[in-house]
């Protein structure tokens, strides 16, 4: 294939036929784009096959309220599986709307494999919010952060979250995108 955009079109004649990709054939196709850094192209393939009611709901941040399933797509919330800890979608008691990520870590060394998502994000500033509740004792907790992809340099975090928080409670911290062309995509 001379043009990285065959195949999409394929897929979307696919999808147009009746007969839609399988996911994982999505999901090889949109990881094929993203290795080889066609993050735009990666991201206009992902909304080609998005359902009306998801497209609508698109912004700056995907499913930002885990009330949609996961589909494990790189512009979609992507657990990363690792060793004594579990990760799942529950209701989020005690909040108007949206669910929330429960996340339990067992005893002794854990392996956390992380939950991320991918995003294009113009240069700019931005804010990233959340809210949490919880227990987590240990020398180390949990961050959000941003950074763009493919530099482990970060462009954001929240403080660690440790301690005791027995209701609700909202965290932010701000991050600024640069005008970097090694910087066109961010998780």
């Amino acid at each position: 294939v001379t043009d990285a955009r065959t195949p999409l079109n394929l897929l979307v004649a696919l999808r147009d036929a009746g007969v839609p990709p399988k996911l994982t054939e999505l999901r090889s196709y949109i990881d094929f784009l993203v290795r080889h850094k066609f993050y735009e192209l990666a991201y206009y393939t992902w909304l080609q096959f998005l359902s009306p009611d998801d497209l609508a709901s698109t912004g700056l941040l995907y499913n930002g309220s885990f009330e949609r399933p996961f589909s494990g797509l790189p512009f979609d919330w992507v657990i990363r599986r690792g060793s004594g800890a579990t990760v799942q979608v529950t209701s989020a008691a005690g909040m108007t709307r949206g669910q929330a990520l429960l996340i339990e870590f067992g005893y002794g060394r854990i392996e956390f494999g992380g939950i991320s998502q991918m995003v294009l994000l113009a240069p700019g500033n931005y804010r990233f919010k959340g809210r949490l509740k919880g227990e987590l004792a240990g020398r180390r907790g949990l961050v959000w952060r941003a950074y763009c992809v493919g530099k482990q340099e970060f462009l954001g975090e929240s403080d660690m979250m440790v301690g005791m928080a027995p209701t609700w409670r909202t965290f932010d911290f701000t991050f600024t995108v640069p005008q970097d062309p090694a910087c066109r995509a961010q998780e």
